[in-house]
């Protein structure tokens, strides 16, 4: 797994995820890059509240429709 956004010449954590994509694209393995763009720490942290907060700033208050994953109607 990777991260959203790396770049070559980005933070040290960037650079590591940029190493092991290169690394990986010169074997002769099959692979898949995923770059999430939102993993969150420690999870004997009570990241969950962080989770929680970034969600409603970020999905809940969208000026457009976000998707519905669920059957019937979207409670938001």
């Amino acid at each position: 797994m990777s991260a959203n956004g790396v770049k070559s010449n980005g933070t040290g954590y960037q650079q590591t995820k940029i190493l092991a994509e290169e690394y990986l694209k010169s074997t002769n393995l099959d692979y898949t890059i995923f770059r999430p763009s939102l993993v969150f720490g420690d999870p004997r942290v009570n990241d969950i509240q962080e989770f929680c907060t970034q969600l409603k700033k970020d999905m809940l208050n969208l000026p457009f429709p976000s998707p519905n994953f669920f059957p019937g109607l979207n409670p938001f």
